[in-house]
């Protein structure tokens, strides 16, 4: 091998050893938050909360088969609590679809 071909491959396994040396050694834990509202009409919204709480809501009747408001301001008010949605999808067909929310924030020690 050439002089600069090996002085590539020495500055490629220093990045790459540097990369792995700057992760953090900590561990992050996390309260996590479910969220499911039921049916393409939303009447109800299911929580489960890190699981060790679960409840269910009976949300007010909207007009619109996709209106998702109360849904949404429940998921806002678990943000102001600290929470970030870092997953969310809408799952099924017709009357059997829901749409899911899941929401975390780290855990303080």
């Amino acid at each position: 091998m050439k002089p600069t071909q090996l002085f590539f491959i020495a500055l490629l396994l220093c990045f790459m050893s540097s990369i792995c040396l700057a992760q953090t050694v900590g561990h992050k834990t996390y309260d996590y938050i479910t969220i499911v509202a039921t049916n393409a009409k939303p009447d109800l919204c299911n929580i489960s909360i890190n699981g060790e709480k679960y409840e269910s809501i009976d949300l007010p009747k909207t007009k619109d088969w996709h209106d998702y408001t109360e849904v949404i301001k429940i998921v806002k008010k678990y943000e102001s609590e600290g929470y970030e949605v870092f997953a969310s999808n809408m799952f099924g067909q017709g009357l059997n679809s829901a749409i899911y929310f899941l929401l975390r924030k780290e855990r303080k020690k």
